[in-house]
């Protein structure tokens, strides 16, 4: 199971929205930390907790450059998977 579905699931609906904003803030700091672990699982969890407008302009950026980058710092570079989830994330 993962992640989004777990959320999904096992928060109260009330408080969903609130904790999806929450995870992908969360997600982002695991991301930018160097930890040398693979960063492939986090990004692809990443994209499920878009939440609000400015979760999906962030995202856009990424997709045009077609990596995560924060505070000018390069993160991650995207596949077409992840960019075609982005643009999913859109519609």
């Amino acid at each position: 199971m993962n992640l989004s579905s777990l959320v999904a699931n096992y928060i109260p609906v009330d408080t969903i929205k609130e904790n999806r904003r929450i995870l992908f803030n969360t997600l982002l700091l695991l991301l930018k930390q160097d930890t040398g672990l693979p960063k492939d699982p986090i990004v692809d969890q990443l994209f499920s907790f878009i939440s609000n407008q400015e979760h999906l302009q962030l995202a856009l950026g990424w997709m045009n450059d077609s990596e995560i980058k924060l505070d000018g710092v390069s993160l991650f570079k995207l596949n077409k998977t992840h960019r075609y989830t982005i643009l999913s994330k859109l519609f």
